[in-house]
């Protein structure tokens, strides 16, 4: 079963549970901001392949992930900022550009897993990003479900560390969470001093 609504295509991926601040001035996001607020729907945040926000020749990836407004106010800039939060993921199924620029797809949501225990071996990964949060302003918090169940931590990686931009889009396609945290344990293995 599919589902229409809009895309806002970003030079950056949101992960579900993930937050994600945005400043709008264009009117057909404004508008789309209002319509969502009105019918207390979400719209759809992918990652940019090609082209820039403002929309001159965008083409982008096919999976990503509903953003649902949590906040929004009028900035001292007179643009308007909103904090959305990442939900379901999706799978591009077809899309459209209105003529205000507007793309509107057809998705299919894409099934999350069941909450799995994160395995001992990978239990470091919370204690880093513990110590992160101790280093640097982190938006927020380490929620106690994210530090048992390897998918929200999965998530929460893929939303701190620098990745090149496939990576983040594959850490999203796939719905194995362990593979997921398997990855960032490679990542780290690499990265690790050699003596």
């Amino acid at each position: 079963m599919t589902e229409t609504f809009p895309l806002f295509p970003l030079s950056t991926l949101l992960f579900p549970h993930g937050r994600l601040e945005l400043r709008l001035f264009e009117p057909r996001y404004l508008d789309m901001v209002s319509r969502c607020m009105r019918d207390r729907s979400g719209f759809g945040v992918v990652l940019l392949d090609r082209g820039s926000d403002a929309g001159t020749g965008q083409s982008f990836f096919n999976i990503g992930t509903e953003a649902r407004i949590l906040d929004w106010d009028q900035g001292e800039d007179g643009l308007l900022h909103i904090v959305t939060e990442g939900a379901r993921r999706f799978v591009v199924e077809a899309s459209d550009t209105q003529s205000d620029g507007l793309v509107i797809a057809e998705v299919s949501f894409l099934p999350e897993p069941n909450p799995v225990d994160v395995p001992e071996e990978f239990a470091y990964l919370v204690a880093f990003i513990d110590t992160l949060a101790e280093r640097v302003e982190l938006p927020h918090a380490l929620k106690d479900e994210e530090r048992t169940d390897a998918n929200l931590l999965a998530y929460r990686l893929a939303d701190l560390m620098p990745l090149e931009p496939r990576m983040r889009v594959e850490l999203l396609a796939t719905s194995d969470p362990i593979a997921r945290l398997r990855h960032f344990h490679e990542m780290f293995a690499k990265s690790a001093p050699k003596y």
